[in-house]
């Protein structure tokens, strides 16, 4: 019994990257496994993803079991990693924002002058939430068992990796 993984358009992006099933092969275009995936899974370059209660329990800091881990790794050192960090503040305080919003602006107040209010406090997150994302994301690999300072270092070597696969392109020293 063959299942889908990954999509048709990404060719076995967790080979490249080592974390995906070792018996992952290309059959017809698709990447697939050769072991069925177990019912419940959503498999993204070869590991679990958090269903969306788990997903926004993550985002407030809770910690995910163990099976999560290779998912937490690539949320920490994917290209979009500051983006997640920066959505991640957002949800944090989208409650709280919600709840001075109706207790300023409906209930009495000027709604205008409290949604200003609100969106320079959103400002403020966002930067500070910008300035401590690295620290932020790799404390956070730290409860799941990764050395201090992993998500850092595998970032940077994904971008080395870039910058040589750049240079043997386009900058070519045969002159």
């Amino acid at each position: 019994m063959w299942r889908e993984c990954w999509s048709s358009v990404v060719t076995c992006p967790g080979l490249a990257l080592g974390v995906a099933d070792r018996d992952a092969t290309l059959v017809q275009g698709k990447c697939c496994s050769r072991a069925p995936v177990p019912s419940g899974y959503d498999v993204v370059m070869g590991f679990r993803r958090p269903n969306p209660v788990l997903w926004v329990y993550y985002q407030y800091g809770g910690k995910l079991s163990a099976e999560y881990r290779d998912w937490v790794l690539h949320d920490a050192t994917c290209k979009t990693w500051v983006l997640r960090a920066l959505i991640r503040s957002l949800i944090q305080i989208a409650p709280i924002a919600v709840g001075l919003f109706v207790v300023l602006g409906l209930l009495g107040g000027q709604w205008p002058l409290a949604a200003g209010s609100l969106l320079l406090g959103v400002l403020v997150v966002v930067r500070i939430s910008l300035t401590s994302s690295t620290d932020s994301v790799d404390n956070r690999l730290v409860k799941y068992g990764f050395p201090p300072g992993h998500g850092s270092a595998v970032r940077n070597q994904k971008d080395e990796a870039a910058k040589e696969r750049y240079r043997a392109i386009w900058r070519n020293n045969d002159d």
